[in-house]
């Protein structure tokens, strides 16, 4: 069982329907055309020969769109798609031909909702689920760079039994908490889900071996550090009670480096900007010349403030990709499924923890080093 999907509720996006006459037409001429291309008459030879192409919008798929320039432009996932010989049935071959679109110029992305089975192209969906259907329907060699493996334990304090349980995970979902005001940061959030919880009293668990409630342990280890680590910001709530989806706009503190559960670097961020029923998605990411952009559909701009200066204080960040720093970023060992029973230390030195928070006495040098995202 992978970790948790996420689902958000159907919406429309303001900022894409806004273009979306545009682009239906263009949609239609090119579903009309017997070529696989679409017609790119609208675009100056400026913007063909730009390194960086954006992706053209169908009308609400801004979603989709942030999830896949962030897969091209993970190199090790292209080049394995690249040189991918799968079949029909896994999603590579409409990669394959998007991704060599976009070296060349902006390209649309109607194969791929084909495939994916989107109809609805002018609704707004979550970036997070369509990331996870991707890789789901991606073969093994591709998949595996974004793939971790997950141990969820339990022990028995009397006789010291343990249960475990493998998890594949191609995200690690970290929850905001209600406490808007407080800045949330990034690790102390990696350190709350890998927390070992301590179960006494009326809360024992029941031990098979000792046929009785006794004091447990449990918790979760991270068992395979994926070559791009992916974290989940859960901004997205459902209330049962109200029958309706919220959205948590609490400021994150993201910090360049991770040291935990391994050395990692930041190099893509997917936002989500606007309310639920009315938000826009975009992706800013790192390139091979240690430069950021924004991918913003069809626009693709260079964002001056240079990341890695200092964390980064967002209230619309949503999914935040590392990428491993050790062994020049190859992995390895590999995960097989067939390993995997599917069931159901540190701290940056320029990001404030827990116990030592940003504080005015830190002064104005301190808080020149948070770049801003809104």
């Amino acid at each position: 069982m992978f970790i948790g999907s996420c689902l958000l509720h159907v919406h429309v996006c303001f900022m894409c329907f806004a273009a979306a006459p545009f682009n239906r037409q263009e949609l239609l001429k090119m579903r009309r055309s017997d070529r696989n291309k679409p017609n790119y008459g609208d675009f100056s030879p400026s913007d063909a020969d730009r390194k960086h192409h954006g992706l053209l919008n169908q009308g609400g798929t801004c979603y989709l769109n942030s999830v896949l320039q962030v897969l091209f432009m993970t190199k090790d996932f292209r080049d394995a798609v690249k040189r991918g010989t799968s079949e029909m049935t896994f999603i590579d071959p409409e990669l394959k031909a998007l991704f060599q679109d976009l070296e060349k110029y902006p390209a649309y992305t109607y194969r791929i909702t084909k495939k994916l089975g989107i109809e609805m192209v002018h609704e707004q969906r979550d970036a997070a689920e369509f990331f996870e259907r991707i890789l789901e329907m991606t073969d093994s060699e591709a998949k595996q760079i974004f793939r971790g493996l997950l141990a969820h334990f339990v022990c028995c304090d009397k006789c010291g039994k343990e249960s475990v349980q493998d998890q594949q995970f191609w995200y690690l979902p970290l929850s905001l908490g209600n406490n808007s005001a407080e800045v949330y940061r990034v690790e102390d959030g990696i350190e709350e889900f890998l927390r070992t919880l301590t179960f006494t009293e009326e809360n024992q668990i029941y031990c098979d071996n000792c046929n009785a409630k006794t004091n447990c342990t449990e918790g979760n280890k991270v068992t395979y550090p994926p070559d791009v680590l992916t974290l989940l910001l859960k901004r997205f709530h459902f209330n049962l009670d109200t029958k309706s989806s919220t959205k948590n706009n609490r400021k994150v503190l993201i910090p360049f480096t991770l040291n935990n559960p391994e050395s990692y670097q930041l190099y893509a961020v997917v936002e989500h900007s606007g309310e639920l029923r009315n938000g826009h998605y975009v992706s800013i990411i790192q390139t091979d010349e240690d430069r950021w952009f924004c991918f913003n559909d069809e626009k693709v701009s260079r964002v001056q403030q240079q990341f890695k200066d200092g964390p980064i204080m967002s209230s619309t960040a949503y999914l935040l990709f590392y990428r491993k720093e050790t062994s020049e970023n190859q992995s390895s060992m590999k995960v097989d499924d067939s390993e995997v029973k599917a069931t159901g230390q540190g701290t940056s030195k320029r990001l404030p923890t827990k116990n030592h928070p940003l504080t005015e006495e830190d002064g104005e040098s301190a808080k020149s080093r948070i770049v801003t995202l809104v």
